[in-house]
């Protein structure tokens, strides 16, 4: 377990040091941070109130799926998540290969900005 800590620590380390790897993890993170503070700020009052929100519009169908408050944490939560372990494994990547971990980066800055995108849209439909 103590190997495992240091070789985290020290992948992190050497990915720290490129300056690419550090601006784009903080502005990929601060996408995450701020869209889901908004979308929680937005939405938890509305849910509340209401007791139901919308969660998916279709043009083609119309609303599709509504449910209960509670899951307005569910859509911030994968988010973390995902982009979490996506930026984890690319940290860790990093010391072995450089161009997969800036792909893993990059996929986990455009996962976010779409998931931001979306939260939005679910905000706009509620409002």
């Amino acid at each position: 377990m103590k190997f495992a800590v240091a070789e985290w620590r020290l992948a992190f380390e050497i990915a720290w040091d490129d300056p690419w790897f550090k601006i784009q993890t903080i502005v990929t993170s601060l996408v995450v941070l701020l869209s889901a503070a908004m979308y929680l700020w937005r939405l938890i009052p509305s849910g509340v109130l209401h007791g139901s929100l919308v969660f998916h519009y279709n043009v083609y169908l119309g609303i599709d799926d509504v449910r209960t408050w509670p899951w307005v944490f569910y859509l911030p939560l994968v988010m973390m998540g995902i982009v979490g372990i996506d930026l984890a494994a690319s940290c860790l990547v990093y010391r072995y290969d450089k161009i997969a971990s800036r792909v893993l980066l990059t996929v986990a800055s455009v996962f976010a900005l779409l998931m931001a995108v979306g939260e939005l849209f679910i905000v706009l439909i509620n409002g």
